[in-house]
Parts: C-alpha cells; sequence; structure tokens
C-alpha cells in the first residue's frame, strides 16, 4: 500500500505517537472535568447544609 517497508514503519509509528498524545490529551481533560464535577458537588453539598 505504501510501496516501502520504511515509509509504513514511518507512517506506523507516527499514528501510534499520535494517538497516545490524544489520549493522553483526552484523560487529562476528562480528570480536569471528574474534579471540577466533585468540587461543585462538594460546594452544593456544603451550601446545602
Amino acid at each position: 500500500m505504501f510501496g516501502e517497508p520504511q515509509a509504513a514503519a514511518f507512517y506506523q509509528t507516527t499514528y501510534t505517537r499520535f494517538l497516545k498524545t490524544f489520549y493522553f490529551l483526552l484523560s487529562y481533560w476528562c480528570k480536569k472535568v471528574v474534579l471540577k464535577l466533585i468540587g461543585l458537588k462538594e460546594t452544593l453539598l456544603i451550601h446545602t447544609l
């Protein structure tokens, strides 16, 4: 498909690196959102008590 095996290997590593970066950013963002939600829940509980 790519012609040369070197090119295929290059595309493979680039694709894997992209996936790793994307996954890292996604997990980081999810953690921030979850922490924010937990913080909101705690402040709401404090205000209702």
